[in-house]
């Protein structure tokens, strides 16, 4: 392998690899999360190097307080 060879990896190997689910990587690729992600004949390919994308779902805390809130109310 030479310098300019990249190994890439499936949708299933990188989910092995981030502890996630294959359907996730796939959708992580569908949104441009994975920087390098190329579809190839229907399947997505990603470098082997590239890195795990940060969990967008909460990247502040500010869900965690909003979801405390509702709970102290009906309680």
């Amino acid at each position: 392998m030479t310098g300019a060879d990249i190994y890439m990896k499936t949708c299933k190997e990188k989910a092995l690899e981030w502890n996630v689910s294959p359907r996730s990587v796939n959708d992580m690729c569908k949104k441009g999360r994975i920087q390098g992600a190329i579809k190839e004949k229907g399947s997505w390919l990603i470098p082997d190097d590239s890195p795990k994308p940060m969990d967008g779902r909460v990247s502040n805390g500010k869900t965690m307080k909003f979801l405390s809130h509702i709970h102290t109310f009906f309680v």
